[in-house]
């Protein structure tokens, strides 16, 4: 190995002794392992315990006092081969030189990079706001000037402030884990969704509105104002959004269920009770539900080839906002007491109650519902 590394250009590696033994502490050679990975050396493995025991070999007891039975074999008679041993031309042999130099400077640079960063790091030292740090005083040889400098939480360093806070400030929301981070982020992507789904309602209402217009057939108008709405229903960016919003208010719910949690406010039967009967989707036969099932089950379709730009768009949206109450329901479903999800089940009883009475406790009640309906939309007809 240390032939090797020295061949290709790694010339700050020392002796062969020295590189001996720097092999044999386990943090030094897996950071040899990342390096060589980072530098395109595939054929090292994917293991750095065995890459760390490849450069440190141990005969084992079995080994030295096993003996070796060696068995007799037949000669294989060799053929001679007429074939030349491949032997580089200059132009090749120019070529590899060009890519060896070329493996060494780009380990050098990440090598470079990665000991700028831990020192950044080591002058940022401890920081719990997560704020953007000034650094020390640094030369631009471009202006010739000492400048101020700023680092980031992730250790970079420039003399923009602007862009150190914007990267500092991401970095923040993306580190905070609260409960109180997840419901600010959680609202701001639902008023994000809402302006989506608003903007692209507007579209679609442009868009009735030209074609009802030239449309000049008799009773053009009536008609088209009977399509309106549900070909706003239809629209397939339309239902993504309303499934993005609609698991979205969920995830809300459950996270400012955690917080009262935490925060020792009861979060039992009536709350429970009150979160189910203030639910639009419980007192619409299911028909929300269903119309929301029928687009996530048609989700492909939203990435498919024929799919419009503002389509996949609206697709990663929903399928984010599903993923990320999956994710709230899994770290913070458990704490749910037996009594609120009594109350959630009673909440259903109203709206089930309802359901039966209207349908007459069954199909035959559908039946002379359907009927009745018929026999008053009739005279209507006639």
């Amino acid at each position: 190995m240390y032939s090797v590394l020295k061949k290709d250009g790694y010339d700050d590696i020392g002796t062969e002794e020295q590189f001996r033994d720097a092999m044999k502490d386990k943090g030094k050679a897996n950071q040899l392992f990342s390096v060589l990975k980072n530098d395109g050396y595939d054929d090292i493995g994917n293991d750095e315990n065995a890459f760390y025991d490849a450069l440190n070999p141990v005969a084992s007891t079995s080994e030295t006092l096993q003996p070796v039975v060696q068995t007799e074999q037949q000669p294989v008679p060799q053929q001679p081969s007429t074939e030349q041993p491949w032997q580089p031309t200059e132009k090749e042999k120019a070529a590899m030189m060009t890519d060896l130099q070329r493996i060494g400077e780009r380990t050098q640079q990440t090598v470079d990079r990665f000991n700028e960063r831990v020192d950044n790091i080591q002058e940022y030292g401890l920081n719990p706001g997560l704020q953007t740090k000034e650094g020390k005083m640094q030369f631009n040889p471009e202006n010739g000037k000492l400048e101020k400098t700023y680092i980031t939480p992730f250790g970079n360093k420039t003399t923009s402030k602007p862009l150190v806070d914007i990267e500092s400030f991401r970095y923040r929301q993306a580190a905070d884990m609260s409960i109180g981070g997840q419901l600010r982020k959680a609202n701001l992507r639902l008023q994000e969704l809402k302006a989506k789904q608003a903007e692209r309602a507007s579209e679609v209402h442009k868009e009735w509105v030209e074609e009802t217009e030239k449309n000049k057939a008799p009773l053009a108008a009536i008609l088209g104002a009977a399509t309106y709405t549900p070909r706003q229903q239809s629209d397939k960016e339309n239902s993504a959004l309303r499934v993005a919003i609609r698991e979205t208010e969920e995830l809300i719910k459950n996270l400012e269920e955690q917080k009262d949690r935490e925060n020792g406010v009861d979060v039992g039967f009536w709350r429970g009770f009150g979160r189910t009967m203030g639910d639009v989707h419980t007192w619409d036969f299911g028909m929300g539900d269903m119309a929301d099932a029928m687009t996530m089950m048609n989700a492909d379709k939203l990435k498919g080839d024929n799919a419009t730009e503002g389509e996949r768009e609206s697709h990663d949206m929903m399928m984010g906002a599903i993923h990320e109450k999956q994710q709230a329901e899994e770290r913070y479903g458990g704490n749910t007491d037996f009594w609120n999800r009594a109350g959630v089940m009673t909440g259903y009883m109203p709206s089930f109650m309802l359901d039966f009475i209207l349908t007459g406790g069954g199909f035959n009640g559908l039946s002379t519902f359907s009927k009745g309906s018929t026999k008053v939309a009739a005279p209507q007809r006639s």
